[in-house]
């Protein structure tokens, strides 16, 4: 049925519970569209040089 007519509502005592997909639905919905390590890949920061030193000082100066 959800093969046919789409996605399929549960409802229980009215209100909505869950839904039927197809399988070729619920394929479509859970794959990513492009894999993490092409996006970092294809990033515009790619090859920007990154300043990851930690401060270590223990205070820092809060303006109130």
């Amino acid at each position: 049925m959800a093969a046919d007519e789409g996605p399929q509502i549960i409802n229980i005592r009215g209100k909505s519970a869950a839904i039927i997909l197809s399988m070729e639905e619920y394929n479509r919905l859970t794959t990513p569209k492009t894999r993490l390590t092409d996006f970092f890949k294809n990033s515009p920061l790619r090859g920007l040089e990154l300043n990851l030193e930690r401060n270590n000082d223990f205070t820092r100066k809060l303006e109130l």
